[in-house]
């Protein structure tokens, strides 16, 4: 009899053995440590990079915008012709070149924060709208400030000596009107790209 008593206990125990076992496993997998999910691990960093494409664009559109209703304005205003030109002129290069640096750190917040498996046409458009910003600030910058430049003294010139219609003012108001629309473009494609932006940053989890 207590041969087959240690014979029952004996085979008790390896099932017992595996019943602590799987509640042992169950608890662990109940109050384990929380692992982050791949959603929530590659949200934080996305939020991160829309947020500096936000803050660069933002910044760009408002030291444009700042330009335009300020600085230009009250130099035309304060100063003569010529000397308000050159003022405007100068500043216009700096924000020009700022622009340029705040556009690229708008490109790395967008490709740093990766695609989609199936990206959508709106997923594409801020990298579009950003590089085209980019190519109208380096062609103001590069192509039409060096022109104007050159054209700006014998056209005002031209003026004074009331002949509006010599080719040199002609061809400086034809440059003037170029970077006019380039600036106008520049500040609606932000306008748009700052939109899309605000709105993916809502969609982010």
């Amino acid at each position: 009899a207590e041969l087959g008593g240690e014979g029952r206990l004996r085979r008790r125990g390896p099932a017992r053995g595996r019943r602590e076992q799987r509640g042992h496993e169950q608890e662990d997998g109940a109050h384990g440590p929380m692992l982050p999910s791949p959603a929530t691990s590659h949200g934080e960093p996305s939020r991160s990079m829309r947020t500096l494409t936000l803050v660069s664009i933002a910044l760009w559109l408002g030291m444009l915008g700042f330009f335009v209703f300020v600085v230009a304005p009250a130099a035309f205003a304060t100063l003569d012709r010529p000397s308000a030109a050159r003022l405007v002129t100068a500043v216009l290069s700096r924000s020009y070149w700022v622009g340029l640096a705040l556009g690229l750190l708008a490109v790395t917040g967008i490709v740093a924060r990766g695609r989609r498996r199936a990206p959508r046409w709106t997923d594409r458009l801020p990298l579009v709208l950003v590089l085209l910003m980019l190519a109208l600030t380096a062609w103001s910058l590069f192509g039409l400030m060096p022109e104007a430049a050159a054209l700006r003294d014998r056209a005002l010139a031209a003026r004074a000596a009331g002949t509006p219609d010599a080719p040199e003012a002609v061809r400086f108001g034809r440059v003037h009107g170029l970077s006019t629309m380039a600036g106008l473009a520049i500040m609606m494609s932000g306008a748009v790209l700052l939109a899309l932006e605000a709105r993916g940053s809502r969609e982010v989890p």
